[in-house]
């Protein structure tokens, strides 16, 4: 789970950049102790199965029962790894598999990242984790013969997962599609893509010269695309194509499905021409979508780079290295290179020593590599926006795209101004109303940039193709007291247990999760999974699969009704709801928002738009805010 950077920077109050990444850090560890722990893997011993053995073509392979009546195939590897020569490159056709088959028992490696609460590896906070050899995924299918998956002329939707964490932490072996499969007869996949400078590095002496592996001018436009973790995306789609046939599953019915930077990732592959045809249905969960320029994410700082563009890492690295020269001196020194000695010495770094040109003078373990470039091969150049609203400059498909009420709640619960903390477990919210009014405008934003925008653009270019929700659910139990329904409520990513049917077995979980709200979150929790899996099998969710649900119309920029609320039958059900989230309405509704009667917090609520580096929100615009007040208030 976990949003994509460029939302993330808008969720906090801090007012200096390393205070930004303070709260964001410290935050997220907590809310990952707290919950993530429970989509971990479970690492009881398995039994290879011999019912499940099925033939790739990789080769024979053998899964094991699962826990909800299905069957199970984890860590598959679906490209070569991309290691030595094939770092920062184009993912690859996987290696055939052992003489003797694949037993698929064990997840394989998540993908090089900063271990600790935040990402798919266990680990001391701040440390690397995980591998470069890490492009694996998991099958998760109903309970089948060899013969029914095989021999049967009905096969099975197929739905792949997108994991979020920025597009920077996380793993596909958090999150266990047994229960979805089982009982939606589906057939989910969870997938690895390499993330951070791993998976997103565009820099001008890389993949431009001679190449062994580019046989053709296409291969090579990817290699030297720097979008690797997209293209990975892909390639896990075209091992599907290839094999999902063998598990039961419909290669021409699939849905990829995704939250936070993975819903990201799932508006921009709906903008690529390589991933035409490899999808056929989308849902972004929490998603969104900015494309940075490629001269963004290489150029030096000096010359309109990025921070941590790909050239400021470069001498970021060689500081590290040779700490007696400044960074003034050694871009000097790399102006002499030639582009085969820059390319020699970045393919020579190390995981650990990248990962430590990316924290250079950070003061935390949080990465903030560009990423998602509009490179004009993997993703297209111009605006997404006016791209979805152009038929052609797309990937026509039907798309469900939602957010959750209180998204920003899950990066401000911690937070010391709004949140009192005792025994550094303890947390009480000062003024609940001033804490909810912080919480709603940048999860507004969310709303407005997640759904509100993309459907209205969309349903002009595919009509009658387009739903989108809400999810409002805030029952959490309240463990030792804490308040976890009123500190996150609705929060970012708290979905994600609803759509998968709470397949953990965490005891963090339990704690959230109790006997009272038992019946609210299944009943909820298996009317959500009906509509995806409705959606899945038919390209629309109407009233879900087993057609017990509300209906759910697609959005329709005439009529009212735009999006389906997800809640409990207490707090109103679920029902089509209306309010669409403006730009203007923002700023009209914090003007007269009674809970923030302080001049500087409606400011410090402005300026946390205008930090996340939202082109909505310019920053020559905000002193002039609040009728000027907030010129007193410097960002």
């Amino acid at each position: 789970m976990h949003m994509n950077s460029p939302v993330a920077n808008m969720t906090l109050i801090k007012t200096t950049r390393s205070s930004h990444r303070f709260s964001l850090f410290s935050g997220l560890v907590l809310v990952m102790a707290l919950f993530v722990t429970a989509c971990s893997d479970n690492t009881q011993n398995r039994i290879a199965a011999p019912e499940t053995e099925r033939q790739l073509k990789q080769g024979t392979i053998l899964g094991f029962e699962g826990s909800y009546n299905n069957h199970a195939w984890i860590g598959i590897p679906f490209a070569k790894p991309p290691v030595n020569e094939l770092r920062w490159r184009a993912p690859q056709s996987p290696l055939a598999f052992p003489e003797d088959g694949l037993k698929a028992l064990v997840h394989g490696s998540a993908c090089t990242q900063l271990a600790g609460g935040l990402s798919g590896v266990p680990g001391e906070a701040g440390t690397v984790g995980g591998s470069e050899d890490c492009l694996y995924l998991s099958v998760y299918a109903p309970r089948l013969s060899k013969a029914d998956a095989t021999g049967s002329d009905k096969k099975l939707p197929v739905m792949v997962w997108v994991h979020g964490g920025s597009n920077k932490t996380g793993a596909g072996s958090m999150y266990d599609g047994s229960r979805l499969a089982a009982e939606q007869n589906v057939i989910v996949v969870s997938v690895n893509y390499r993330l951070g400078p791993f998976g997103w590095f565009t820099h001008p002496s890389l993949n431009h010269g001679s190449d062994v592996d580019a046989v053709d001018q296409e291969r090579k436009a990817l290699n030297a695309s720097g979008n690797y973790g997209t293209l990975d995306i892909i390639q896990s789609l075209k091992w599907v194509k290839d094999n999902i046939a063998g598990f039961g599953g419909n290669a021409n019915n699939v849905t990829l499905f995704g939250e936070s930077a993975g819903g990201f990732d799932i508006y921009s592959l709906m903008l690529s021409p390589e991933a035409k045809g490899l999808f056929h249905k989308a849902i972004s969960q929490s998603g969104g979508l900015n494309l940075t320029a490629p001269a963004l994410a290489s150029n030096y700082v000096e010359e309109g780079g990025h921070v941590y563009s790909s050239q400021q890492a470069e001498l970021y690295a060689h500081q590290l290295l040779n700490a007696d020269k400044s960074l003034k001196q050694i871009k000097e020194d790399v102006a002499k290179q030639t582009s085969e000695q820059r390319e020699t010495f970045l393919r020579g770094l190390s995981a650990q020593s990248i990962m430590n040109a990316y924290r250079y003078n950070s003061e935390v373990s949080w990465l903030l590599n560009p990423d998602l470039f509009s490179d004009g091969v993997v993703l297209p150049k111009g605006d997404p926006v006016e791209l979805f609203k152009d038929p052609t400059g797309h990937n026509n498909i039907p798309l469900i795209a939602g957010t959750n009420k209180e998204e920003n709640k899950l990066y401000q619960f911690t937070h010391p101004e709004l949140v009192d903390t005792y025994l550094g477990i303890y947390y009480v919210v000062k003024d609940q109303q001033r804490y909810d009014a912080f919480a709603k405008y940048p999860s507004d934003m969310w709303k407005y940039n997640g759904v509100d925008k993309m459907a209205a653009a969309l349903s002009q270019s595919m009509p009658n193709k387009v739903w989108a929700y809400r999810f409002d659910w805030d029952e959490q139990a309240r463990p030792f007291g804490v308040e976890i329904d009123r500190l996150i409520g609705a929060g970012h990513g708290m979905e994600i247990p609803f759509v998968f049917g709470f397949t953990d077995k965490s005891k963090t979980w339990s704690q959230m999760y109790n006997a009272d709200n038992l019946d609210s979150r299944e009943t909820l929790s298996s009317r959500m999974r009906n509509y995806w899996a409705a959606f899945a099998h038919h390209g629309e969710p109407a009233t879900g699969l087993d057609r017990k649900g509300v209906q759910w119309p697609s959005w329709n920029n005439e009529t009212s009704d735009k999006f389906l609320v997800l809640d409990s039958f207490a707090d109103g059900g679920i029902r089509m709801a209306s309010d669409i989230i403006s730009l203007e309405g923002i700023e009209r509704e914090l003007l007269a928002d009674e809970r923030l009667p302080k001049t500087e917090d409606k400011c410090r609520v402005l300026a946390n738009l205008v930090r996340g580096k939202d082109n909505h929100w310019p920053e020559d615009e905000y002193p002039e805010k609040v009728h000027g007040a907030c010129a007193q208030y410097p960002l």
